[in-house]
């Protein structure tokens, strides 16, 4: 089987490349010890996506006086939580309120539970968590295999209908609560339905990846982001399964890190098989294949996605692993450990047929062929992805009562990446058809590819790109700024005279070093500060720096 291929961000990762600390206030989790009769509760409050945790909110739990406050990456921990189910509430001024209802504690251990904590829509309507119930008991039953499913209804209420209106969507997941386009755990399997609350709704869930013992999560928002989680633990009848399993290989942990977002919900939208053109350009340092392709990229108009643009750091990782011959698992559990903890944690548990595929001859998926081998990528948005901190991977293949667990694979990701537009400036006037575009940087990681893309203002048709280039920092050309034009791919070989243009910069960076013959190793983390029509593939839009809008002076310099 062919090494397993990267997906349009490892693509990215390869085009762009041609001291884990404890948080203060609050223990590691895992290490601690327990009160008889105890245990304790601990995770990572976030909002909305991942990479921006919320300080400051108070986690209570209800009927009790326990309660503790996140730190400064969003963490916390209650000790001494009686055994049993229990309802927690996240508060904090200015934010939705989040519950989750039905939490178990065991005795003399510590349950993870992470959560989303939204800044309220409207911070003057009412942030009391919408009613939920579901038609599902602790120890249900329900089948498992290929055709499963896990049926039933939801009902509920918004607190304050005549000011938050209504529900806005609900979720539904095995093992961890799923998000949606925009909201935490946006990758994880599960069902998105919409749910207005006052008619029962009736959910399917697939089975096929679970068996035994798991939890149900049902999730409801209302349009003030104001949100309630039900847990039932239930029970998955496995299935009958047959063959023996291989092993997990070829495990790679890569981290993408961006300031921005034109459009809001890029961490579910996952396309594994993009960008193999690039790939191959990078890996052969063709210089003239990447400039052809940024070239082709002008090929349509670009657009742009919903403007709900979200001001904030957001990190995740994608984790890509191979399997070749034996049996085709039912499911793959992703284990994931922080730098800050003291074990692995499971963050996600899927079906082969969700996040992998056989490529076929001309590098297309294809139905799974275990046989052939498949690849498999899973996007790790949960709680506590952190710049600076590392984070190790394992993947745990699962086939009835077998089970193989690969080796590890590590990754830091790196802190957000800003740059500015210089020159021309925002609203500049004669300036030169020739013009030098500056640019400076912020929080650059040892390897920077910077670029400019030009857009006519008042073109009559097709493309308004005019003209786009990336080229990495060391080839000295962007010394003092990029020259227009300076390759020759420009539509026009200099901009009109009296003409209007916007022009952004193109910049990410990387980790990784660059050998003596030029070539780039050790890239497993980008930084991604501009790119706001999406021209290096990774799906949306980034944008964190100005768009500047300027016009041109009488041709004569």
């Amino acid at each position: 089987m062919r090494r397993t291929p990267r997906r349009a961000l490892f693509a990215l990762l390869l085009l762009l490349a041609a001291c884990a600390r404890t948080p203060s206030g609050t223990p590691p989790l895992d290490q601690t010890t327990w009160q008889p009769g105890t245990g304790s509760i601990a995770g990572y409050v976030v909002n909305r996506k991942a990479g921006t945790n919320v300080a400051g909110t108070t986690v209570a739990v209800a009927g009790t006086d326990l309660s503790a406050v996140t730190d400064e990456s969003g963490l916390y921990r209650i000790m001494d939580v009686p055994a049993g189910l229990h309802t927690l509430t996240f508060t904090q001024d200015g934010y939705a309120t989040s519950r989750v209802e039905g939490l178990r504690v065991d005795d003399q251990a510590e349950t993870r539970y992470d959560t989303i904590q939204a800044e309220a829509f409207d911070p003057f309507l009412p942030t009391i968590p919408p009613t939920l119930s579901i038609s599902v008991e602790n120890g249900d039953s329900f089948p498992g295999g290929p055709e499963g499913a896990l049926s039933f209804t939801v009902s509920g209420t918004v607190a304050s209908p005549e000011s938050n209106g209504f529900f806005s969507f609900g979720t539904a997941a095995l093992g961890t609560s799923r998000g949606t386009s925009g909201f935490l755990n946006a990758a994880v399997p599960g069902t998105l339905f919409p749910f207005d609350g006052g008619v029962e709704t009736t959910v399917n869930l697939p089975t096929a990846a679970f068996s035994g013992e798991t939890s149900l999560h049902v999730v409801a928002y209302d349009v003030n982001f104001n949100r309630t989680e039900v847990i039932r633990y239930v029970t998955i009848t496995p299935a009958e399964t047959a063959g023996r399993l291989a092993e997990v290989t070829n495990l790679g942990a890569f981290a993408v890190t961006f300031g921005d977002t034109a459009v809001f919900g890029p961490l579910s939208r996952i396309r594994p098989f993009d960008g193999r053109a690039l790939l191959d350009a990078v890996r052969n340092n063709d210089v003239s294949a990447l400039q052809r392709l940024a070239t082709e990229a002008r090929g349509g108009a670009p657009t742009l996605g919903p403007q709900n643009a979200l001001d904030e750091v957001i990190t995740w990782v994608d984790v890509d692993f191979a399997y070749q011959g034996g049996a085709l698992p039912t499911a793959f559990r992703v284990h994931r450990r922080l730098a800050t903890q003291g074990r692995f944690w499971p963050i996600g548990q899927v079906g082969p047929e969700q996040i992998c595929a056989t490529l076929t001859e001309d590098e297309q998926p294809g139905p799974l062929d275990p046989d052939a081998g498949i690849i498999c990528t899973f996007r790790d948005a949960t709680a506590g992805l952190e710049a600076g901190v590392e984070a190790t991977y394992r993947i745990e293949a699962i086939l009835g009562d077998q089970n193989t667990l690969s080796g590890d694979s590590s990754v830091t990701p790196l802190p957000a990446f800003y740059v500015n537009a210089l020159s021309p400036s925002n609203n500049a006037t004669n300036v030169s058809v020739s013009p030098v575009y500056e640019f400076s940087v912020e929080n650059r990681s040892s390897l920077l590819f910077i670029g400019a893309l030009v857009l006519d203002r008042v073109h009559a048709e097709g493309s308004p790109v005019e003209w786009v280039a990336v080229l990495r920092d060391d080839s000295g050309i962007t010394a003092g700024g990029i020259p227009h034009n300076f390759d020759g791919t420009a539509v026009n070989e200099t901009l009109q005279p009296f003409h209007g243009y916007d022009w952004q910069p193109i910049a990410v960076t990387a980790n990784g070093t660059i050998t003596e013959d030029n070539e780039v190793e050790g890239v497993n983390a980008v930084s991604i500060a501009a790119d706001f029509f999406d021209l290096l593939g990774v799906g949306f839009g980034v944008s964190d720096g100005p768009v500047n809008t300027f016009s041109t002076g009488d041709g004569s310099f």
